[in-house]
């Protein structure tokens, strides 16, 4: 792994002295089962959808099969009916047809039966849930002032800002779908001391300038390592003592320790008690997640 002369600056900055502690929190995820990729998820859902859409489709297959001009026994009575019958039938139907009744076509058929809304294919991820999880512990037990918290992805970022409020967290969003005036009020609640937490994306993490940061926290690894260099810069600015912390899994943790090596930094460990975590884990997953499921659809 090579530096730029950016980086290299960077580092020189960090080992003059500057009051950075870094610490990983190593997260298990052994009784929970294997994490699909994107591209399984994605294949899942195809799918579902696709066998959603051959039912709906073999349903009106059916429908289109039957002769809309077969003599049914309804209309035309059973064999061996005497001529009177018959007779009094035909009357009945030429009466009605000249009443302008006819037999509905197939497609006023279709345009009168809508077609069934296909179902949700939301599948829980209960990886990202065990990293909530652990990140809500993290903050109710200590971090709850002055914190940033960087996200990889908006969508998570936007997640998070509605996890938080339903925990009681007071927090503001920042991310690249926001409007440069909204980015400036989220930004100014958090300087101001408005809001605890300043949940971004990398948005923020170059060329803001946002005094006194206890701590940053990030929610996964970022996907460059440079950019881990520029989270972490938010706090222990100017001679101030900071705190960065990464959730992280095994692949990460290898990572972060790495770098931290060529930064010429120490990577401490940070304990939660699993019990603690699993707990959290569980009214994520069974109360929190489905209500969040349903303001994402409303929205």
């Amino acid at each position: 792994m090579t530096f730029t002369v950016l980086q290299q600056q960077r580092k020189a900055d960090l080992q003059r002295g500057i009051k950075l502690a870094q610490y990983a929190v190593r997260l298990r995820f052994d009784d929970l089962e294997r994490q699909p990729s994107k591209k399984e998820v994605k294949q899942k859902k195809a799918e579902m959808h696709a066998e959603k859409v051959a039912e709906y489709k073999k349903k009106k297959g059916r429908k289109s099969q039957m002769d809309p001009d077969f003599d049914s026994e309804e209309e035309y009575g059973k064999e061996g009916d005497d001529a009177a019958s018959s007779s009094s039938e035909a009357s009945s139907v030429r009466s009605g047809s000249a009443l302008g009744s006819h037999t509905p076509t197939e497609s006023e058929e279709s345009e009168q039966e809508p077609e069934p809304q296909l179902a949700d294919n939301y599948i829980m991820d209960q990886h990202l849930i065990r990293r909530e999880a652990a990140l809500l512990c993290l903050c109710m037990k200590g971090f709850n002032k002055r914190t940033i918290i960087f996200y990889n992805e908006k969508v998570l970022c936007k997640r998070a800002n509605s996890l938080f409020a339903v925990f009681g967290l007071s927090a503001a969003q920042v991310h690249g779908n926001m409007s440069m005036t909204e980015r400036v009020e989220a930004i100014d609640k958090f300087q101001k001391g408005e809001v605890d937490y300043l949940l971004a994306t990398d948005l923020v993490a170059r060329g803001l300038d946002i005094p006194a940061v206890s701590a940053v926290i990030n929610f996964s690894f970022p996907n460059e390592p440079k950019r881990y260099l520029h989270r972490i810069g938010r706090t222990a600015r100017a001679g101030a003592q900071g705190t960065a912390i990464t959730l992280c899994n095994d692949e990460e943790r290898k990572e972060i320790k790495q770098l931290s090596r060529k930064m010429g930094q120490q990577l401490n460990s940070y304990m939660i008690a699993p019990k603690i975590i699993k707990l959290c884990h569980e009214f994520i997953a069974n109360q929190v997640d489905p209500l969040l499921r349903e303001i994402d659809l409303e929205l």
